[in-house]
């Protein structure tokens, strides 16, 4: 005896019966790979979304390509609340975090950007964004 479980009908590492009867070396039903799907990217919002938590509770933030490299954009209550260049980051776990400890706000990867944002990248205009900077000291809110 191994100590490793063998199953009911033989030895580790045999064939063991799949799905209908089929056979696979390591236990798997044979095109289940063909059923695996990404996650949704919005899938934590959709959850919230579900759960009846309001909006203003998270930001949402997305991926966008900039004119000289890409940056994450961070956006909640129809502002942008926060931005920064993908070299400037770990990865969107990294950006979750600052963005968390900058803002008291959680901060969930979204499908699409905050409409507008694409095109103000795009021309240099931002005239139709609204920017949320959160609490400024009383000396820089004047």
């Amino acid at each position: 005896m191994s100590g490793r479980y063998e199953g009911p009908d033989g030895p580790a590492g045999a064939a063991r019966a799949g799905l209908n009867g089929t056979a696979s070396a390591d236990g798997t039903p044979f095109g289940f790979d063909g059923l695996r799907e990404p996650m949704p990217v919005d899938l934590g919002i959709r959850i919230l979304r579900r759960a009846g938590v309001a909006e203003r509770a998270y930001d949402r933030y997305s991926l966008v390509e900039g004119p000289v490299v890409a940056l994450f954009v961070a956006h909640g209550r129809g502002a942008v609340t926060g931005a920064g260049p993908v070299d400037g980051y770990a990865g969107p776990e990294d950006f979750e975090e600052r963005h968390l400890l900058r803002t008291g706000r959680a901060a969930l990867p979204a499908g699409r950007p905050l409409p507008g944002v694409v095109g103000a990248l795009r021309t240099g205009r931002d005239r139709n964004l609204r920017y949320d900077y959160g609490a400024l000291p009383e000396s820089r809110s004047r």
